[in-house]
């Protein structure tokens, strides 16, 4: 996986430094589980584990890894893939510099994970109080909207 074997190969020289930043982007797909999106949602999950345990690692030696969690983004990713925009109203939509200005914010204060935007953390938030089968069958009403 290229974001294991991209922070293998800088992660030594920040640590010998004591300083850097390692910024994993995952998604808010990562937060939950995906019906429909089952390796997509892996995946992500994996990134953000992946980048809090290794926070809590180097965090200690002044290198701070971080994941961001954006929803989603206008990007040319619907265009190429044929994706559309699923139907979600414009004010789940992220502008690119948006997300890029609060990940960087983000490391910069030192956290471990960011979920950019309201609507997405408000949504992390909530859906982090539910029970997983909860937010699985919640997952699944939704992407099969989609």
């Amino acid at each position: 996986m290229a974001v294991v074997e991209l922070t293998h190969a800088v992660l030594p020289t920040m640590l010998a430094n004591g300083r850097g930043w390692v910024l994993n982007v995952s998604s808010l797909g990562g937060l939950a589980p995906g019906p429909g999106f089952a390796v997509y949602s892996a995946t992500k999950a994996f990134v953000c584990s992946f980048s809090e345990s290794l926070h809590e690692e180097c965090r200690r030696r002044d290198v701070v890894v971080t994941a961001v969690c954006p929803g989603a983004t206008r990007t040319e990713f619907g265009a190429i893939s044929g994706a559309d925009d699923g139907g979600l109203p414009p004010m789940l939509w992220q502008e690119p510099g948006v997300v890029v200005a609060e990940a960087l914010g983000a490391a910069a204060a030192g956290r471990a994970l960011r979920v950019t935007g309201w609507p997405n953390r408000l949504t992390a938030g909530l859906t982090a109080m539910l029970p997983r089968i909860v937010r699985r069958r919640l997952a699944g009403m939704v992407t099969d909207q989609l």
